[in-house]
């Protein structure tokens, strides 16, 4: 599972490498490949291909004759951009991708459990210090039992 956070630089080339902490759960049958689109919060959400692979199937069981279905499944399927990392262990971040994420030179990379997360390390930030319930809270209301 993906945890922790990291702090890197992006290359002149936009191309970002992987932390090995976070390498050693990418499996086998990702074929060290990562699928990146935008995510919520204005960050840029990374799956390992055989993790997204799985999503996609969900999305497919969307009735695309709804409009809001659609609208997700266009949303998310045209701005998707798989790479494969190379012998350094890096991925090449696509233009549009950092430009939605408001992402220069310097990334912070957010493990998630079964994804990672690129994010502008000042918008990360805020939404750390936002109004948003506190880590008391939100532990009550969905670990309490756990």
């Amino acid at each position: 599972m993906f945890k922790g956070t990291y702090l890197h630089n992006i290359d002149v080339k936009g191309r970002l490498s992987i932390p090995a902490k976070l390498r050693k759960y990418i499996t086998p049958e990702a074929d060290n490949s990562l699928v990146m689109l935008p995510g919520v919060n204005k960050c840029i959400e990374v799956y390992p291909k055989d993790i997204w692979d799985k999503r996609e199937e969900g999305l497919l069981k969307l009735n695309i004759n709804n409009p809001d279905a659609l609208r997700l499944i266009r949303l998310l399927s045209n701005r998707a951009h798989e790479d494969t990392m190379d012998p350094q262990y890096r991925v090449l971040i696509p233009q549009n991708l950092l430009k939605y994420a408001s992402i220069s030179t310097e990334i912070l990379i957010v493990g998630t459990l079964t994804r990672i997360e690129f994010w502008n390390p000042a918008q990360y930030d805020e939404y750390l210090n936002s109004s948003m319930e506190s880590l008391e809270s939100l532990t009550e209301r969905f670990l309490s039992g756990v």
